[in-house]
């Protein structure tokens, strides 16, 4: 699975196995802090700089491979159109 997150967002390519965090179940304060981390603490940091790259990839529409979809709108945007400007993401 990849992931990334970001101030605005949390985005993950591909859904994790259905017992993926089993080893969480029950768990509270120390100890599931500690069983979270030794799920995710393999994880690839992505740049902030790169995260247009990556979020391509964790966004993109299924229905349409040219485009993303918007997390809060769930509109399909063409990737070529990021951006910050009037009607881009």
């Amino acid at each position: 699975m990849f992931c990334l997150i970001t101030l605005s967002a949390f985005a993950c390519l591909g859904a994790e196995p259905a017992s993926y965090y089993n080893s969480t179940i029950g768990l509270s304060g120390t100890a599931l802090r500690t069983a979270l981390h030794q799920r995710i603490r393999a994880h690839t940091v992505i740049p902030y700089g790169s995260a247009d790259d990556a979020l391509k990839v964790t966004d993109e529409d299924p229905a349409n491979s040219s485009n993303v979809i918007l997390i809060y709108s769930r509109l399909s945007r063409a990737k070529s159109s990021f951006g910050g400007n009037n009607g881009q993401w």
